[in-house]
């Protein structure tokens, strides 16, 4: 069993920030669309992938003896933005995951083009459906590069902020950009928190520190071959195919952006 836990219990979890249509080129690096968000979701379903609670993670990182289902995985999404919680509305029973900034519920997200971001009534509704709804601070800060005292209001006071809301909080947070140090780890620990993620690629096993934990970004652009790749690795493309892909979207680009010249 301690082999099995070692060598195959492992699971990958996918984030995403915004998901909708037509959106300008700008945020595109932020947003996909509804279709191929649940294109993506009809493919992990095809291949047997199985979707992961909250508690399913935790105990998993707590308990010496516990493994995992082959094939496990979690979905979830930074800030808060209004469309990525209508469309995990709709996936409830995959336990998606919503990390906010509890001070901007129901405004505008002013770090991300002041995208609309959910309002606690629709955080509610949210979590009766089955979904999630973690910490992601109260602002949007660097973390590792506010004092200590703003950092423990950052993480202890958006937990303060989801109980007075909200009837379950899991003790989760995902810190805003990714970015933490010694300092953060320890103060989300002394928070109250069990488990944080990062930005930072790659799979999450028996080994991985529970408050650096790993996701893989997703883009609209990512074919079926290159999101099969980080579904499987939980990790970024080589960097050659990822090169010519780039040069690929850069030239669309272009033309999108290109004028349309006038018909005489």
């Amino acid at each position: 069993r301690e082999w099995k836990r070692i060598t195959r219990s492992s699971y990958v979890v996918f984030y995403y920030h915004g998901i909708k249509d037509n959106a300008k080129v700008e945020q595109e690096h932020l947003h996909i669309r509804p279709r191929r968000f649940n294109q993506q979701l009809r493919w992990l379903r095809l291949l047997g992938f199985r979707a992961l609670s909250p508690e399913e993670l935790l105990s998993f990182h707590a308990d010496p003896d516990a493994t995992l289902p082959a094939r496990s995985y979690v979905v979830a999404a930074d800030d808060g933005f209004r469309n990525v919680v209508e469309a995990f509305g709709r996936q409830s029973h995959l336990h998606p995951q919503v990390f906010v900034n509890t001070s901007a519920v129901g405004g505008t997200a002013t770090w991300a083009d002041d995208e609309p971001l959910a309002t606690w009534r629709e955080l509610e509704e949210f979590e009766a459906a089955g979904g999630v709804v973690a910490s992601h601070g109260r602002g949007h800060p660097v973390m590792p590069a506010i004092e200590a005292e703003a950092l423990a209001d950052e993480l202890a006071g958006a937990l303060e902020d989801l109980d007075a809301h909200l009837r379950s909080v899991p003790p989760l947070v995902a810190y805003p950009y990714g970015y933490h140090d010694e300092r953060v780890r320890s103060a989300a620990a002394a928070a109250g928190y069990r488990a944080a993620f990062t930005t930072e690629p790659g799979r999450n096993g028996a080994g991985t520190d529970p408050f650096c934990l790993r996701r893989i970004g997703v883009l609209d652009w990512d074919s079926r071959s290159a999101f099969l790749w980080k579904a499987m690795s939980g990790e970024l493309l080589p960097w050659v195919w990822e090169r010519r892909r780039r040069r690929r979207r850069a030239a669309s680009l272009a033309r999108r952006r290109r004028p349309a010249r006038d018909v005489a």
